[in-house]
């Protein structure tokens, strides 16, 4: 769908029941790590930082959805499922 006039966002949890600015929440918005790669077709990238994972110490999935709205409609959500965050085995960047 365009995506003209849209406001978007994204939010990952790894339990639903979390209120969405609580602790080990993902949120992205268009100013905050979305990106629209084309407008008319309504792609997206979506971007988690290093600094978003930093704190989980054990393999983790996250439910997440993507929802839009536009001034004179209500939020939709447009994608939804699950994302598996894992821990890196090497610890050091020296062998």
């Amino acid at each position: 769908m365009p995506l003209t006039g849209y406001t978007i966002w994204f939010t990952a949890k790894p339990d639903i029941a979390l209120a969405d600015g609580a602790t080990g929440v993902i949120q992205k918005t268009l100013t905050n790590g979305i990106v629209v790669t084309d407008m008319a077709n309504g792609r997206i990238r979506i971007t988690i930082a290093p600094s978003d994972t930093a704190a989980i110490t054990e393999e983790t999935v996250y439910d997440c959805d993507i929802q839009v709205k536009s001034a004179t409609t209500e939020v939709s959500t447009v994608a939804k499922g699950n994302m598996k965050i894992e821990i890196d085995v090497t610890q050091t960047t020296t062998p």
